[in-house]
């Protein structure tokens, strides 16, 4: 691992060559051991970029592995992978510009504390769904880690694949050359195989989980040989025991992903993802049925002593109302996956996130995401039935004490093509507010959800003002 941090400043020339290209450096945003980033304005194009400059005095294996991360993340065009808009070099100093993200990195909000477990199961599910996309064009990034994980807008973004490698290239890895970061590195990477997939990857993530619910990592050391040892002499402090309120089902999904063998992980990142969502939709399904068992008993136990004190013909005489749930909170669910292919399941909770994201920017509306999925009347609306299954809807108005629930589902139309459909219902009184769609997307679903968000969100906040009238 290298040291210390650059002390190198671009000379005016790569300044004035930048300007050329429309890039006007501002403010620095950060260092590391041959390279420092800049807060740019792209007078072009009317936008904020961030830039990183690479030290001309670095050893030339930095200069390869800069123009390697080029090569590598430019070909990645995914909502939660930062993209590079342009790369090159001006006097011999060799730069990048990449998207400006107003948010903090995910090592950056660790450093305030373990997060609330919904937060990291749904960054967790959205990392996944990056590293899906990018083992799916034959990219290992090899470096997940808090550092790389940038935060947004209400999703989070990999950066940084300056050590990814491409599955196909038998020069990627090198026996006996270590790769990574200590505390996230799978054992294949710290014990230096050359050979490695995706479930490296997964790995790391799981590590990263872990600490996020736990409030530190999994494995560490008073050195990073320590920290890469530790893991090979058994598995970590269960998570439970840092934290008892993280569901059993979430913490067995991590321990499955850390196995040592990667045979005995999640085969992929689709399967990794589908399973953290199952097992958080499983706990809160049964929270919401311990709860209703709880509420059942103290009722049950008020009405007796009623009864005995001779109160509840008198009360109930009076009819009393039930709270009103505010509209102006709004839940969203993930969607259903009603295809039959259970490769796609994750679509349900990406669909559900962009969703979310768009509906958080709009003022004086509140957000809550929800591991239960309601999966659209799609078939009962055709039939001009205009209100949702009570049973569904109460589970969620009941988890989220929200009055505007948004869910739905995903099915295969024409041709292959996956259709989504997506409802408002009014969870006071279970009336479908507004259907949307079939939105149709080929050949992928991340068309879908850039579109929906934006439909549902103007709809949302129609709805939401005309209740308040």
């Amino acid at each position: 691992m290298t040291t210390g941090a650059s002390t190198f400043s671009p000379p005016p020339e790569v300044r004035a060559g930048l300007a050329e290209r429309g890039v006007e450096l501002e403010s620095e945003l950060g260092r590391g051991a041959t390279s420092v980033v800049y807060r740019a304005a792209d007078r072009r194009h009317a936008r904020d970029v961030a830039v990183k400059l690479l030290d001309p005095a670095a050893a030339p294996r930095d200069h390869g592995a800069l123009a390697h991360e080029v090569r590598l993340a430019a070909g990645l065009q995914h909502p939660y992978i930062l993209p590079i808009y342009e790369s090159g070099e001006i006097d011999g100093m060799a730069f990048f510009v990449m998207p400006y993200v107003e948010g903090e990195s995910l090592r950056r909000r660790l450093e305030r504390g373990r997060l609330p477990v919904d937060d990291a199961v749904r960054i967790a599910v959205q990392v996944a769904h990056a590293l899906r996309y990018a083992h799916s064009h034959g990219v290992v990034h090899r470096d997940i880690k808090p550092e790389n994980i940038l935060l947004a807008d209400g999703h989070a973004m990999i950066a940084d694949f300056g050590v990814a490698a491409r599955l196909a290239d038998p020069a990627a890895g090198e026996p006996g050359v270590v790769v990574g970061t200590p505390a996230y590195m799978s054992p294949e990477q710290a014990s230096g195989e050359p050979a490695f997939d995706g479930r490296t990857d997964l790995y790391a993530l799981a590590c990263m989980l872990y600490e996020m619910l736990a409030g530190q990592p999994p494995f560490g050391g008073r050195s990073p040989r320590a920290t890469m040892a530790r893991r090979f002499l058994g598995p970590p402090i269960p998570l439970r025991q840092w934290r008892p309120e993280v569901p059993e089902a979430v913490a067995a999904v991590v321990e499955t992903a850390l196995a040592i063998d990667p045979a005995d992980r999640y085969p992929s990142a689709a399967d990794f993802a589908e399973a953290l969502v199952a097992a958080r939709r499983r706990a809160g399904t049964e929270a919401s049925a311990r709860g209703r068992r709880v509420r059942g008993a103290i009722i049950g136990a008020a009405a007796a002593l009623l009864v005995g004190a001779g109160m509840l013909g008198a009360r109930a005489s009076h009819g009393a109302r039930p709270t009103r749930l505010d509209p102006r909170r709004v839940a969203v669910a993930a969607l259903s996956n009603e295809t039959g292919d259970t490769t796609l399941a994750p679509v349900g909770d990406m669909v559900a996130s962009w969703i979310t994201d768009r509906l958080s920017r709009i003022a004086g509306i509140e957000v809550v995401t929800s591991a239960t999925v309601v999966p659209a009347q799609h078939d009962a609306h055709l039939a001009q039935s205009p209100v949702d299954d009570p049973a569904r809807l109460h589970l969620l108005a009941t988890e989220t004490r929200a009055g505007t629930l948004v869910s739905g589902s995903y099915y295969r139309g024409a041709r292959g093509a996956i259709e989504v459909h997506v409802e408002v219902t009014d969870a006071n009184s279970g009336r479908l507010l507004r259907a949307i769609g079939p939105t149709v997307t080929a050949p992928n679903a991340e068309r879908a959800a850039a579109t929906l968000g934006p439909r549902v969100a103007a709809t949302v906040d129609s709805l939401v003002q005309d209740s308040e009238r």
